[in-house]
């Protein structure tokens, strides 16, 4: 494939024309004159407002300084001799964002930052009172096209539209809004999670008393009930103890403990990491997973172990491409419990751990590069992936040689990548200190792949005399000077 050329100089002229021959309406550089003689405001709104109205608009560098214009310059739109409307073309600018098919992550942006505006005006601007009505106007107008992006920022819309609920020109309008809302969080997390259907597909783990609690506990019963308790609500204290999106995403998450055994939790985390509602808590949730397999585990029977790993495969091919550090984390935990509890005279477990072992793959440095900051770049779990399959060779006692080989291979086909940092001799140390006769030329083969030797690090020629006669000199019996020979020779450089 040939190389694309690249020019400085195309880059600079396209950067000078970019904003040319761009139409700004006249009420939008009237706003952009409000801060003349004021340089970073004047050019913070003119670069805002410019790119707003580019064919081929960058939407997230607008809503950005939309937020910087709104929150960061409101001391300057909210001062003395402003007009009490010196705010409606970015309010009304958030209000055209919102129509639009942006990402779920800048509409909230969006709904935060005119919160939060509302909340200054009216603790520091209450001339400009009708630009905050103008503000939650426009939250209620577009919230059933973002609804779903709005109810992930239930805390937000609680703390400032409690602020504005207390003012008579927002009152309404606040408690109409927090009530739909919430509205629509029950509606959003009984739709997602079906908890009844689900339970309907699990057998063996969940015996029917455990099926009638989940189901008690986050089923129709329970959505219907928060939903009378938020049709009952009167005043604004009692619609501010109904519960809210974090409530409901936490009661999810609890309710795990009512289940009386580990194997029984483990199914359960399994169904929650699957909740789009929960994505923001699957990293808590992925780590939890590698302590209860440690004790799920302990509670199979030798016969259920085989159908237990082909579970936990499935989920780590699930999260191989969000979460591969925590994936080898509970396959090397896994892997240490099927070599402690196989006493087959066979090790069909072990056998069978090691084959879903290699099927699954290993993470290969990948494209190494240097960044931006002049660091280097490469696939950070290629290191924890070698020490990993290491660590079972190793505490398996030889009965992983398809593994060692497939270790070889790898390394053999996608390269290996050693910074001066990882410290990687431990690791052949432990390796030669295993058990390794059984298979003494593959582990031959294996470590001359790793660049660590003297030669291959810089470590030979004069600097290895001068530091062994330095050695030498103390009889060997200087653990400083053994020390600091061992450091020479890692982080030399000729």
């Amino acid at each position: 494939m040939a190389t694309q050329f690249t020019s400085k100089a195309l880059e600079a002229n396209l950067a000078e024309t970019r904003y040319r021959d761009i139409y700004i309406p006249e009420e939008h550089q009237k706003f952009i004159g409000l801060s003349e003689g004021y340089y970073g405001i004047k050019k913070r709104a003119t670069d805002c407002i410019t790119e707003f109205h580019h064919p081929l608009s960058n939407r997230k560098f607008v809503i950005e300084e939309l937020r910087e214009i709104l929150i960061t310059d409101f001391w300057f739109y909210a001062k003395t001799g402003m007009p009490d409307n010196a705010l409606q073309v970015p309010v009304e600018m958030m209000n055209q964002l919102l129509k639009e098919e942006n990402s779920c992550e800048l509409r909230l942006m969006i709904a935060k930052t005119l919160l939060e505006l509302i909340t200054l005006i009216l603790q520091n601007a209450s001339h400009q009172i009708n630009m905050a009505v103008e503000a939650l106007k426009v939250l209620s107008e577009r919230f059933d096209k973002n609804k779903d992006c709005f109810i992930r920022g239930t805390l937000h819309f609680k703390r400032h539209l409690d602020n504005a609920q207390m003012h008579k020109l927002l009152h309404e309008e606040a408690f109409t809004l927090l009530k739909a809302l919430k509205v629509e969080t029950y509606n959003y997390w009984q739709s997602t999670t079906q908890v009844e259907s689900w339970l309907k597909q699990q057998k063996g783990v969940l015996n029917k008393a455990d099926k009638n609690l989940l189901s008690a506990l986050l089923g129709t019963k329970y959505f219907t009930a928060l939903q009378d308790q938020l049709r009952a609500c009167k005043n604004w204290d009692e619609l501010l103890e109904a519960k809210d999106y974090e409530n409901i995403s936490q009661h999810f998450l609890d309710t795990s403990f009512k289940l009386d055994t580990f194997l029984k939790q483990f199914q359960y985390q399994f169904y929650l990491l699957h909740l789009p509602g929960l994505d923001n808590k699957q990293e808590r949730m992925i780590w939890n997973l590698d302590k209860m397999i440690r004790h799920a585990i302990d509670e199979l029977d030798i016969k259920e172990v085989e159908s237990f790993i082909d579970l936990i495969f499935s989920l780590a091919e699930e999260l191989r491409e969000t979460h591969l550090g925590a994936v080898l984390d509970f396959q090397l935990t896994l892997g240490l419990k099927v070599i402690d509890i196989d006493d087959t005279e066979n090790k069909e477990l072990i056998n069978y751990f090691e084959k879903k072992l290699i099927d699954f793959g290993f993470a290969s440095p990948g494209m190494v590069f240097v960044d931006e900051d002049w660091q280097l770049s490469v696939n950070e779990n290629h290191i924890k992936n070698i020490r990993i399959w290491l660590q079972l060779i190793e505490y398996s006692q030889s009965l992983m040689e398809k593994l060692l080989s497939a270790l070889i291979v790898n390394l053999r086909l996608g390269g290996i990548f050693i910074s001066d940092t990882d410290l990687f001799q431990r690791e052949i140390t432990k390796i030669l200190n295993s058990n390794i006769a059984p298979y003494y030329k593959k582990v031959k083969q294996l470590t001359r792949i790793f660049p660590v030797y003297f030669n291959e690090i810089g470590a030979e020629g004069e600097i290895r005399k001068v530091t062994t006669t330095m050695d030498e000199i103390c009889g060997r019996q200087d653990k400083l000077i053994h020390f600091l020979r061992k450091q020479v020779h890692t982080e030399s450089n000729n």
